[in-house]
């Protein structure tokens, strides 16, 4: 794993952070990035090198210290609540010479001593891989893959897939192979999705449930939000399908899910994987599609209740991968890859334990 490291110091300095960039491009494991340019937009280059970035150095000199320049680039990546590592290569710096934020964060007058403090640098850092992005909250790893929901291998024994239904389980968007539902059922069950509807009822028979008007003058019972309806290898598949209610629809309302569905929904289905022993799961976005929650909302939220499940639960799961719509290799993904890397940044630093 390469640490990538941003150097914040003062154009009078460049003679300093050109020998210090150097002893970081010779260690093993961190590149010094590019810095800003004057030429650029302050907030663009502000934004593309804290989605690039791992930690940032100060050179700490009574210049840099004077640098407004400088002093907007420590406190953008401080607002990131990404690492600042204070070097200071003038020795006539206190620390209570230092920004009041940081004056009791890490920093060393020693340049062997930077490098191995850029090395120690959280090992859980977002990184890219060849279909996506990961990272880790504890000990479970948690993937964003870009690509289709109906691609995904998930045949061995420890692993579930999970997919959106709404509180009915009555989906018509199972035909529909534009939404994650229809994608994967349609996919692998192509001729046999009555057989499919009728093992879903079948699993409900006997669950509570409650009558609502779902459209004008059509009753029908409502399994609530945050149902997990367990398929265990249907149709002498090697699947294990988890369907998981995270849309409502009512009479003049509509069809809709709530950021805080995206909760009850991940519990159920951490509830299914506990009860079968399963630690490895796929899953889409929840309440993206036809229940309008924003994606990148969407992303956030599944993070955060599966982070806190991880930190809560005596049951683990190790593996978590979710799939982000993209449509080709050349196509751009639902979510924008640098909110991506954004979302899994946040998680890891605010959820890990």
């Amino acid at each position: 794993m390469t640490i990538r490291v941003f150097i914040s110091y003062s154009s009078e300095d460049e003679a300093l952070h050109s020998a210090l960039s150097t002893a970081i491009n010779q260690s093993d494991s961190a590149r010094h990035e590019l810095n800003l340019s004057l030429g650029k937009s302050l907030a663009d280059g502000l934004r593309s090198q804290i989605d690039e970035c791992d930690v940032c150095v100060f050179l700490a000199t009574r210049r840099s210290l004077k640098s407004p320049w400088c002093l907007a680039e420590l406190g953008a990546f401080w607002g990131a609540g990404k690492r600042v590592i204070i070097y200071l290569a003038d020795p006539s710096i206190k620390q209570t010479d230092l920004p009041p934020q940081f004056a009791n964060d890490l920093w060393t007058k020693d340049s062997k001593e930077l490098i191995k403090d850029i090395q120690r640098t959280d090992s859980h850092i977002v990184q890219r891989t060849s279909e996506g992005y990961c990272t880790s909250i504890g000990r479970m790893n948690i993937k964003v893959k870009m690509g289709r929901i109906e691609d995904v291998d998930c045949s061995d024994e420890s692993c579930m897939i999970a997919l959106p239904a709404n509180e009915y389980f009555d989906d018509a968007c199972i035909y529909d192979r534009k939404s994650s539902l229809g994608a994967f059922m349609q996919h692998h069950f192509e001729d046999h999705i009555e057989e499919i509807q009728s093992l879903v009822r079948s699993f409900l028979v006997n669950e509570p449930s409650k009558e609502f008007e779902k459209t004008p003058g059509n009753v029908a019972h409502s399994f609530g939000v945050g149902k997990c309806v367990f398929l265990d290898r249907p149709l002498s598949s090697c699947l294990r399908i988890g369907l998981t209610s995270i849309t409502t629809q009512r009479a003049d309302e509509g069809l809709r899910a709530e950021a805080s569905y995206i909760f009850a929904a991940s519990a159920s289905i951490q509830r299914a994987m506990c009860n079968h022993r399963l630690t490895r799961l796929y899953v889409p976005l929840l309440g993206s599609g036809n229940g309008g929650i924003k994606e990148e909302i969407s992303l956030v939220s599944m993070l955060i209740a599966f982070g806190e499940l991880h930190r809560n639960s005596a049951y683990k799961i190790k593996d978590l991968t979710i799939i982000v719509f993209k449509s080709g290799v050349n196509a751009e993904p639902s979510v924008p890859e640098n909110t991506i890397r954004r979302a899994l940044d946040f998680a890891r630093r605010h959820l890990g334990e």
